[in-house]
């Protein structure tokens, strides 16, 4: 159960970015793609 979606989004975002990975897959809702 996810409790803040935004902050795991920015999670998902940054260890990517840490791994070196062009890409990831990041659950979409309404806020998220607002801010994005």
């Amino acid at each position: 159960m996810l409790h803040d979606p935004l902050a795991d989004a920015m999670t998902v975002i940054k260890n990517a970015e840490r791994t070196g990975k062009g890409r990831c897959v990041v659950k979409s809702n309404k806020l998220i793609g607002a801010i994005l």
